[in-house]
């Protein structure tokens, strides 16, 4: 499963808090600005010892490339391989939240 080779291959395993951002937005007026996204990146990894991925879609790469260097905490980016792969990680650490 390529969701399982991501996760291992950043060191990402079952015990692990994992959080899925998803920090762009097509419209600009509910863009959040990227600055804002690293800083929560940071919190949540310092506050609840979290793994933070973050999701981008077509022409987005480098927005959410910018925000992962200017976050402390290294987050992941997950590769582009579409929807049903980001959504494939879902179960595979502890959740706060279930979908």
């Amino acid at each position: 499963m390529k969701s399982q080779h991501l996760l291992r291959a950043q060191a990402i395993t079952s015990e692990d808090l994992l959080i899925c951002i998803d920090p762009t937005h097509h419209v600009p007026t509910r863009q959040w600005p990227g600055a804002h996204f690293s800083a929560l990146v940071d919190m949540l990894s310092e506050r609840l010892g979290a793994r933070v991925l973050l999701l981008w879609g077509p022409g987005e790469e480098a927005q959410v490339q910018a925000i992962a260097a200017a976050a402390r905490s290294h987050p992941v980016l997950i590769p582009r391989m579409g929807p049903a792969y980001a959504g494939s990680t879902a179960g595979t650490g502890r959740s706060l939240y279930r979908m």
